[in-house]
């Protein structure tokens, strides 16, 4: 059984589950790929983000989507909560230094 994954595990796991992705496609064509659903559902679930590396932000605003939510003059209502739940997503990819 394998250890619970950390964040610090999350660039080895995106490479693995590339790696995975390109098995199942090998050799394929975009057509042939297309028309197999069972491969295609295979590949979605290989490079979906799941476990303790998943983080997903919900904003509480609704109408503006994607980066320009980060924009103040696109959202005005809530680009500063959003940055700040960017923020804290980023330093929790950066490990802390002993002193």
């Amino acid at each position: 059984m394998k250890a619970r994954s950390t964040i610090n595990d999350f660039p080895n796991d995106i490479r693995s589950a590339a790696i995975k992705a390109q098995q199942f496609v090998g050799g394929m064509v975009f057509e042939t790929f297309a028309s197999d659903e069972k491969t295609a559902f295979a590949v979605v679930r290989a490079l979906a983000v799941e476990g303790p590396t998943k983080n997903q932000f919900v904003p509480k605003t609704a109408g503006v989507h994607g980066s320009s939510k980060l924009i103040p003059s696109r959202d005005l209502q809530s680009a500063e909560e959003n940055w700040t739940a960017v923020l804290a997503f980023l330093s929790g990819l950066i490990p802390t230094q002993s002193r």
